[in-house]
């Protein structure tokens, strides 16, 4: 980014206002994904308005990523879940890699971020344990925890280590 942009002070702190927006569409499509227009309209608004993105809108630290990272990651679990029932194979495959592409930036952000993904994948699995009874879901109950396989694999790989360095 400083390579294409600069090292100035309004070239660096562009990035996390970028993140900051894509976490506020994001937001308005996850919301948005089970409630009305005006709900999701109204918690975007209160996210823009709150202290924590507007503070890491200024920053030039990877918090506005995670956060970005954050609000994509649900707005793409709540679609791969309503999308369980479709018929077209692909586009549900598309959704959920690109469910696990997030979490693995996620997951290389900052190593905390694997509580979020873990969190994510528990709240998945419980989900599928409930809808079991849904016999042709099963495959796709498989693919969607796939991407949480991929995604703890990657952050063993990239983390282990640092955990092994510190404990």
């Amino acid at each position: 980014w400083m390579q294409m942009f600069g090292i100035t002070e309004t070239a660096t702190r562009s990035l996390s206002n970028l993140y900051i927006a894509g976490a506020t569409l994001s937001l308005y499509g996850f919301v948005n994904s089970f409630a009305s227009r005006r709900v999701s309209f109204a918690s975007v608004l209160i996210f823009s308005l709150m202290n924590t993105p507007t503070y890491f809108a200024l920053e030039t630290r990877s918090y506005a990523q995670s956060l970005f990272l954050v609000c994509l990651s649900s707005y793409l679990l709540v679609r791969s879940i309503k999308r369980l029932a479709c018929v077209n194979w692909g586009r549900y495959a598309s959704i959920v890699t690109l469910l696990a592409l997030t979490n693995a930036a996620l997951l290389l952000t900052h190593y905390y971020n694997a509580f979020f993904v873990a969190v994510q994948g528990l709240f998945v699995l419980v989900y599928a344990l409930r809808n079991h009874r849904r016999g042709r879901l099963i495959a796709r109950f498989g693919c969607l925890m796939g991407s949480f396989v991929v995604s703890a694999l990657l952050f063993g790989i990239s983390w282990a280590p640092v955990f092994i360095a510190t404990f």
